[in-house]
């Protein structure tokens, strides 16, 4: 047995505002996205689109952002639960200190920029959802 790949799907209200902060601010990209009834995927991504479902690229980092109903339609003990909270992607990534520098004013910062004791240099904000992203990059 081999594990391939983890894409986190975090549940969002509204994936279009959500993509839009992911690109934007964070400099992703879309990938694929789906309206709210279709089976359609869609390739490209024009502002204002409601979308129901988008898959999004940083680099080798994929995330998917989901709508509470169609997220709900698929996992039914979805709709009882919240949007945000007690989960954290950690990404590790290249070039820390040029991205900090960038998003720093842009987000919601929940720690600064550090030096971990286990060698990694990082800092963590909290998205527009309340999801906590930390992004690492190995001391050399």
């Amino acid at each position: 047995m081999k594990f391939n790949k983890l894409t986190p799907n975090l549940m969002v209200e509204d994936v279009a505002k959500n993509l839009d902060y992911y690109i934007d601010v964070l400099g992703f990209t879309f990938v694929m996205g789906v309206e709210p009834g279709s089976q359609e995927p869609l390739m490209a991504y024009e502002r204002g689109t409601e979308l129901s479902f988008a898959i999004m690229q940083g680099g080798g980092v994929e995330l998917m952002l989901q709508n509470c109903d169609s997220l709900a339609e698929e996992v039914p003990d979805f709709s009882s639960m919240q949007v945000g909270g007690s989960f954290c992607c950690y990404i590790e990534m290249e070039g820390i200190e040029e991205f900090y520098s960038r998003v720093g004013g842009k987000v919601d910062l929940v720690f600064e920029l550090k030096t971990q004791f286990y060698g990694m240099r990082e800092f963590c904000i909290r998205d527009c959802n309340g999801y906590y992203l930390s992004f690492a990059e190995r001391v050399q």
